[in-house]
């Protein structure tokens, strides 16, 4: 029996080195693995970092065109204020009449052409979307 005990006394050191060497192989392999996670961690946080700056440049550009749309958008309803307040003769300075209201809002005239009597003539447009002929200027003082 003590030479059972003095031989597994004898192997202790060697079977305990030998699991320090597994043991310390398989600590590699895991901070291997571990540096290959962490790597492709980076590269996935530096991919998300290029997406966030793409994005950050739409909603730039985005930003840009809304506020030039927004400019538009007022110097439009500038001219209509002018059409509607000001009356036709402000609106033709501005270079923005192309009908006028007639007697309310389903209701536009606008010139048409001349004729072979040298006659202005008007249409009335309607909201059903029909044009109607009708006035013809002869002169400045006479209008049928």
């Amino acid at each position: 029996m003590k030479n059972l005990i003095l031989a597994l006394v004898l192997m202790l050191p060697v079977v305990l080195q030998a699991n320090c060497i597994d043991e310390h192989k398989a600590l590699i392999d895991v901070l291997k693995c571990m540096e290959v996670k962490q790597n492709t961690q980076q590269q996935a946080i530096q991919k998300l970092k290029q997406e966030n700056a793409q994005l950050k440049q739409q909603v730039n550009n985005l930003q840009k065109t809304h506020q030039t749309l927004t400019q538009k958008y007022a110097n439009l309803e500038k001219k209509i204020e002018i059409i509607e307040t000001q009356g036709v003769q402000y609106a033709k300075k501005a270079g923005v009449a192309e009908m006028l209201k007639a007697r309310n809002h389903s209701h536009f005239l606008r010139f048409h052409y001349v004729d072979d009597g040298n006659h202005d003539v008007f249409e009335l447009w309607r909201s059903d979307n029909t044009w109607h002929k009708t006035i013809k200027v002869e002169s400045a003082s006479r209008i049928k």
